[in-house]
């Protein structure tokens, strides 16, 4: 029943919020549940715990001390509520985790991802979502329509499939040998067709640094591959009628409404964390000072939302102090992926492409807080955390076995 569940929720993933939800929670019962075996030594420790447990320490510290008029306790920490998701999917691949595993997770994530690609290339060209029937989310450019894939917003298609193209695509070898390239591309096509242009450069950044930085482990005719991707990724951005119309309003005098606001947003939410520098208004409180910050810097600005950047949000809202434990935390967690190179290298590469794709995307959109894009970077959190474990397993078997010998 377990890997069932981490299959049905690696498929959510790709398709449903709703089912997140539902297997994440369903998970984190078993992972209760298998602390009752003994023979399987069950701790309720697990990697990553201690930048976890300060970040979010400090998250429900800010809102201790912080009033909101406008909600509820229970409902400012819901968005903490992942760090169980977190705890009991880590559990559960532990548990589950093997070889035979791994190739039908590998599969169905693969299915997932075909299946959010085909969904968001028919409503690129159509204009319909065919799952809500209607394609009033689904903002038109130029001849074509933004796609939303089986979510209802643009900005949560691109940066869910590119987490998961990038996240996948080295491991997908044990499929076939050319799956890495169908899994980048597939993720490459859902971020070109949800028009996002932060996850359009998030997308060509991650590729070109992960390229530089293991370029001595790749072949010549690995890097003619990335390099001729990269240029014609690019040249369709340019050159389409789509990707032109979303560029021609980024460079050109007249800024379209979308960016405009952005500008203005992230001004409002630098003088919150201006006036309020060491601990911030309190976690989820950005939004409900806007309109007075907006006063305050004279602008004539009504739009009220988070601040599109994870770091200017996280900075406004818990000070200084919160955002050290939340760079920490990502520091931690790309420290721990990177050192698994020596134990599971298509996994670590893998792990650590889809953890900058939604680093650099969040310069521009709150990625941490959007629940869909939050489960996925979780998810490969976790994958994270259960390699460790079993790293530090095959380590100490390695270990046992030469003292062994050597005493014999």
């Amino acid at each position: 029943m377990t890997a069932t569940a981490l299959l049905l929720y690696v498929l959510a993933l790709h398709t449903s919020m709703a089912g997140m939800e539902i297997f994440g929670w369903i998970l984190f019962l078993f992972g209760l549940i298998g602390l009752f075996y003994p023979e399987r030594k069950p701790s309720l420790r697990v990697p990553l715990d201690v930048p976890i447990l300060i970040y979010v320490g400090f998250c429900l510290l800010s809102i201790a001390i912080t009033k909101s008029p406008a909600e509820p306790f229970l409902s400012r920490i819901a968005d903490l509520t992942w760090i169980f998701t977190f705890w009991g999917v880590t559990k559960c691949l532990q548990l589950v985790w093997s070889e035979d595993f791994e190739k039908k997770a590998l599969i169905t994530w693969f299915v997932g991802l075909f299946a959010a690609t085909g969904m968001g290339i028919y409503q690129y060209f159509s204009g319909f979502d065919f799952i809500r029937q209607t394609g009033s989310n689904l903002p038109q450019v130029g001849d074509y329509f933004r796609s939303t894939g089986f979510f209802s917003l643009c900005l949560t298609f691109a940066y869910s499939m590119g987490i998961s193209g990038f996240s996948s695509a080295l491991s997908l070898r044990k499929i076939n040998r050319y799956f890495p390239y169908f899994a980048v591309l597939l993720a490459g096509a859902c971020i070109f067709n949800s028009m996002t242009r932060g996850a359009w450069v998030s997308f060509i950044f991650t590729l070109v640094i992960m390229a530089l930085f293991f370029v001595k482990k790749l072949s010549f005719k690995q890097i003619i591959t990335i390099s001729a991707f990269v240029l014609i990724y690019g040249l369709v951005l340019t050159q389409s009628k789509g990707g032109e119309k979303r560029i021609e309003k980024l460079v050109s005098t007249q800024t379209d409404e979308a960016v405009s606001e952005r500008f203005d947003i992230w001004k409002a939410y630098l003088q919150i964390f201006k006036d309020n520098p060491v601990a911030g208004v309190g976690f989820n409180e950005g939004p409900s000072h806007l309109l007075k910050t907006y006063e305050k810097l004279g602008m004539d600005q009504t739009f009220v939302s988070h601040a599109h950047n994870d770091y200017l949000q996280v900075l406004a809202e818990t000070g200084v102090i919160g955002l050290l434990a939340y760079l920490f935390l990502l520091g931690s967690a790309f420290w721990m992926t990177f050192k698994l190179m020596n134990y599971r290298m298509d996994w670590s590469i893998s792990l650590m492409a889809g953890q900058l794709f939604i680093s650099i995307g969040s310069l521009s959109q709150a990625n941490f807080t959007d629940a869909e894009v939050n489960h996925f970077m979780i998810f490969n959190w976790a994958l994270v955390a259960m390699l460790h474990l079993k790293q530090k397993k095959s380590s100490q078997q390695l270990s046992d076995q030469a003292v062994v010998r050597t005493s014999n």
